[in-house]
């Protein structure tokens, strides 16, 4: 199983690999929109640092949106969950020769 999801990783990791050898220079991240020739807050970053941060961010920032969009969904189940366990002891004491 490991081995399959490590050749199903291989591609993703190989790309990944190809585009920061194609990136390497150094641009200059800016957190100043104001200063376009010396920013207040500025960073020299590799550009494949940048473009691999905001991917990380966008599926950190999906995820938790994905996460409680389904918060209703949760709750449904941990109510229905404790619904059957309840239902579940009370045939129990109705029936106890019925195990």
């Amino acid at each position: 199983m490991n081995f399959l999801r490590f050749l199903l990783l291989l591609p993703f990791l190989l790309l990944a690999l190809i585009v920061a050898i194609a990136n390497r220079q150094t641009v200059l991240f800016s957190l100043d929109p104001l200063a376009e020739t010396t920013p207040a807050i500025g960073f020299e970053v590799p550009l494949f640092a940048i473009v691999f941060l905001s991917v990380l961010l966008g599926i950190v920032l999906g995820g938790g949106a994905a996460w409680a969009k389904q918060h209703k969904w949760r709750r449904l189940a941990k109510e229905e969950r404790k619904q059957i366990k309840s239902l579940s002891k009370e045939l129990e004491t109705a029936n106890p020769d019925r195990r």
